[in-house]
């Protein structure tokens, strides 16, 4: 047919991609609201006590944070995903088992505490 339009034999997936990638950036983002609960608050207590350091430095990390998790997220190959989610798994699952052994969040300092004592043992 001379002249006339060809249609394409496969659909158009873009949309369909498009729709897939917004729902997927938005169920990582209910995972990280979900899970991290008391950022307002810190970003609050940063502002009210005029610790801007300490703001953009929280801030700073979080956006780094964010960033390589929607990284991981959206890898394409399963592999590089399966082990990020190990990772990430695995800090979460320490983390919440100090908070509830301790009643406190991790902080950097009990991470090197923790280092400096992995050799003692008890009994």
């Amino acid at each position: 047919m001379f002249g006339a339009e060809q249609s394409n034999p496969e659909p158009d997936r873009r949309g369909g991609r498009i729709i897939f990638l917004v729902a997927r950036l938005a169920l990582l983002a209910a995972i990280v609201i979900v899970t991290n609960m008391g950022v307002p608050e810190r970003i609050s207590i940063l502002v009210e006590e005029g610790r801007w350091v300490g703001l953009v430095a929280f801030v700073g990390l979080w956006a780094i944070s964010i960033a390589a998790l929607a990284a991981a997220a959206l890898q394409p190959n399963i592999l590089v995903r399966a082990f990020w989610a190990i990772v990430i798994s695995f800090s979460g699952a320490v983390g919440f088992g100090f908070y509830l052994a301790s009643q406190a969040e991790m902080t950097i300092f009990d991470a090197v505490s923790l280092w400096s004592a992995r050799h003692e043992r008890i009994g």
